[in-house]
């Protein structure tokens, strides 16, 4: 299965959340940046790396991640091929 990889529609600003998610985001550029809640301001665009990488850790943390923008994951693309 690939890395599941959240594509963001729209400009967003993340927000603390109290569970912590550790959140690896891979910008247009291509540098790796990890981040640990709060998240720098993220562009049109960017994607972002979910860490643990399986659809039960999307699922049971989508709420919280639908706080941040996340509109939805593009499963078949993965930045390490």
């Amino acid at each position: 299965m690939s890395q599941p990889l959240v594509v963001l529609e729209d400009l967003l600003w993340a927000k603390t959340q109290p569970n912590g998610l550790l959140i690896n985001m891979y910008s247009r550029n291509g540098m790796h940046v990890v981040h640990r809640l709060p998240l720098a301001p993220l562009c049109q665009g960017d994607r972002m790396l979910i860490t643990p990488h399986n659809p039960k850790f999307y699922a049971a943390n989508q709420d919280a991640l639908a706080t941040l923008g996340v509109q939805g994951i593009d499963w078949d693309y993965c930045p390490y091929c």
